[in-house]
């Protein structure tokens, strides 16, 4: 089986929805704090009073807000850390927060910046554009980044750690992909009847492997298998894929596309009388159904596979985070960057915590790669991690919730399945 990417490489589409929520949302630019020096001893962006990090994220897209919310949930757990004394016995300070604009370009310069001019010790860092040109420069001067782990750079590198694994990994399957929307209807994958329609991508073919070899191995049945949705043109009329779907008498549809199309393709699928479970990975973005009525309408009933505790489910964790928000003076909202970003600071903060006070690049890399288990302090978070191991593959976690009108109603909760190797 070929490398997947998908849907890992697809979540980051769910930006684009984010930008339905741009006026009201805003967006971060460069902001800055004085610049730290390296302690004597030449440890960069370590001194005995602080550990200096860096925000690199595509916080704006050409079409708007993509991460609205990221810094705010970096600074909320940052500043939790400092509240309780720091780490290690040093406090933490963001030097700059960096948004690259959704340009890979920007997001390479924004990586020398932190490096050459912050010296930052550590990277919070997440986006489309955060491309192996910007991962390699960071991992080749040992600066440790942490954040969305569905692009390269958290895969087979030492120096990144993502807050949720490596999402494209090549060698398992994330069984949650195809058992959580079974879990919750309630029937065994070996009941049902799966069609995928993914865009004509590699992350779209390869994706839809995945997921072929997933239902097949629990005896379930594949009637449809297509990534012909066009990705570089705007698809306007969704009725042939939907015609075709629906001649196959599916019980569960898998959309896994861009975001526009899983909302054009959910849409027509209720339109034309679809009355099975259609699921896509990419329209969990809490305040995007109470912005965009006509979302609202195409993806009402529709299931979403979300990798992140959403918010709807107020565990410990969740009541946590809004503890956290308002303890700097902001909304008790969970957005989607700011749940990225929030989880993305926890485990650096874990993990600065595992070293200890002899901090330097080579003490981080060798502690935290010779074995670093993270689970969260408060139930209900994110999945459990170990590093090395993730690595080369993520916690198989997911929660699914049901859209119904302007509301995401969690049907199954956040859990974890297994992962299953292949060849």
């Amino acid at each position: 089986m070929r490398r997947s990417r998908a849907p890992g490489f697809r979540l980051m589409c769910a930006a684009a929805g984010l930008a339905l929520l741009g006026a009201a949302c805003g967006s971060s630019g460069k902001k800055s704090a004085p610049k730290t020096t390296a302690t004597p001893s030449g440890v960069r962006g370590v001194s005995d009073s602080e550990i200096v990090v860096d925000i690199v994220a595509s916080l704006t897209s050409p079409q708007g807000a993509a991460l609205a919310g990221f810094e705010d949930g970096a600074r909320a757990r940052i500043e939790e850390a400092n509240r309780a004394g720091g780490v290690g016995g040093r406090k933490l300070r963001v030097a700059n927060v960096y948004d690259d604009g959704s340009d890979a370009g920007k997001d390479l310069d924004s990586v020398h910046k932190a490096v050459l001019d912050d010296k930052a010790f550590a990277v919070l860092a997440t986006g489309p554009t955060f491309l192996p040109q910007s991962s390699d420069y960071l991992a080749q001067n040992k600066v440790p980044y942490v954040g969305w782990g569905f692009v390269p750079g958290y895969c087979k590198s030492d120096w990144g750690f993502g807050f949720n694994g490596c999402l494209i990994s090549q060698t398992s399957a994330n069984e949650s992909l195809v058992k959580g929307i079974a879990d919750a209807l309630g029937k065994p994958v070996s009941s049902l009847r799966y069609a995928f329609q993914a865009g004509d991508d590699q992350s779209g073919h390869d994706g839809n492997r995945i997921y072929d070899f997933l239902v097949k191995k629990e005896g379930g049945k594949v009637v449809y298998n297509q990534a012909n949705v066009p990705t570089q043109t705007q698809t306007t009329d969704y009725s042939p894929f939907v015609q075709s779907i629906m001649a196959t008498n599916p019980d569960v549809v898998i959309v896994s596309t861009a975001f526009g199309d899983a909302i054009g393709l959910t849409g027509t699928l209720r339109a034309k009388g679809f009355k099975g479970a259609v699921m896509n990975f990419v329209a969990y973005v809490p305040g995007l159904l109470q912005a965009s009525a006509n979302t609202a309408q195409a993806l009402n009933t529709a299931y979403v596979n979300s990798q992140i505790p959403p918010q709807e489910s107020q565990t410990p964790a969740i009541k946590h985070i809004t503890d956290d928000l308002a303890a700097i003076g902001k909304a008790p909202f969970i957005t989607l960057g700011g749940a990225i970003a929030y989880w993305s600071a926890d485990v650096l903060i874990h993990m600065l915590d595992k070293v200890g006070h002899n901090l330097t690049p080579d003490t981080f890399q060798s502690t935290i790669n010779g074995s670093f288990h993270y689970q969260p302090d408060q139930d209900g978070g994110i999945g459990p991690l170990d590093y090395p191991k993730n690595h080369s593959e993520a916690p198989p976690c997911a929660a699914i919730l049901q859209v119904k009108g302007t509301a995401y109603n969690p049907v199954l909760p956040f859990k974890c399945y297994t992962n299953i190797p292949v060849s």
